[in-house]
């Protein structure tokens, strides 16, 4: 009961304060008043009205970054779910709006230390990881590529196929590879395979280090709290052995099949 008091006291003070300087105004000033024109305006009608008037301002201008906060934690609690529920659809262009709004959250300073930036970050943490969460088999098949073609693992990169988002456009599978800032260090003669499984059977393609600086700067990107910057590879591929940058339906060049193990 006292805390509660005490927080009541912390967050109205100010209000106190004034309305206790506007009634020591009306004491001062009600004399005065009365043997003029001005108790027209200095009335005790009009005193009630200001100070209701004046509390009913302050509590709208304090509540209102509570009112925010409780805004902006549901908003996050919604792009979790909106994330669970495009999540192997494909549809990036959902994602990335979810992205942007916590891109603003982020840069409000007033959130810095409470549960709203934790829960921020947790958020963003499963966006960015939402390609690369693997199947505990995917780990063997990587290293196995890792080690028949004689490079780092870090090279070996693996996306779950959007089957969906692939049916639609006629395609025999769709990817989406997050690559953070630093992996691009020291890349260019650098071989980098990409793995997606279609149904039971693994599809590996590769491009060099080379061809995907090039391609970087077509790549979107996002900043990251534990990357400075995330590029994003959307990446589809046909029947025929054709790549495609999934959200333009450009066809890429530089890729080629791996021969699977």
């Amino acid at each position: 009961m006292m805390k509660s008091f005490g927080d009541f006291l912390k967050k109205y003070w100010p209000l106190i304060l004034i309305e206790f300087a506007i009634v020591m105004f009306y004491v001062k000033v009600s004399p005065v008043s009365e043997t003029s024109n001005l108790n027209i305006i200095i009335s005790p009608e009009i005193l009630a009205t200001l100070l209701v008037g004046v509390a009913a301002v302050y509590s709208w201008t304090v509540n209102r970054y509570d009112r925010e906060y409780e805004q902006n934690l549901q908003m996050l609690k919604d792009i979790d779910e909106i994330n669970s529920y495009y999540d192997g659809k494909g549809d990036y262009s959902i994602k990335d709006s979810c992205r942007k709004h916590i891109q603003e959250l982020e840069e409000k300073e007033c959130y810095r230390n409470t549960f709203l930036n934790t829960y921020l970050l947790y958020i963003d943490e499963k966006l960015d990881n939402v390609s690369n969460v693997e199947l505990p088999k995917i780990a063997t098949i990587k290293q196995k590529y890792s080690n028949k073609y004689k490079i780092d693992k870090k090279y070996v990169r693996y996306s779950k196929n959007y089957t969906e988002s692939a049916e639609k456009n006629n395609l025999e599978w769709a990817t989406w590879y997050s690559l953070e800032e630093s992996f691009f260090d020291n890349i260019d003669t650098q071989k980098v395979i990409f793995l997606t499984i279609v149904g039971e059977k693994v599809v590996a393609f590769e491009t060099t280090g080379e061809n995907l600086k090039q391609l970087k700067s077509t790549f979107p990107y996002r900043n990251s709290k534990k990357h400075k910057k995330v590029y994003d590879l959307y990446i589809s591929g046909d029947e025929k052995g054709n790549y495609y940058e999934s959200t333009t339906k450009n066809k890429l060049d530089g890729f080629k099949k791996t021969k699977t193990i």
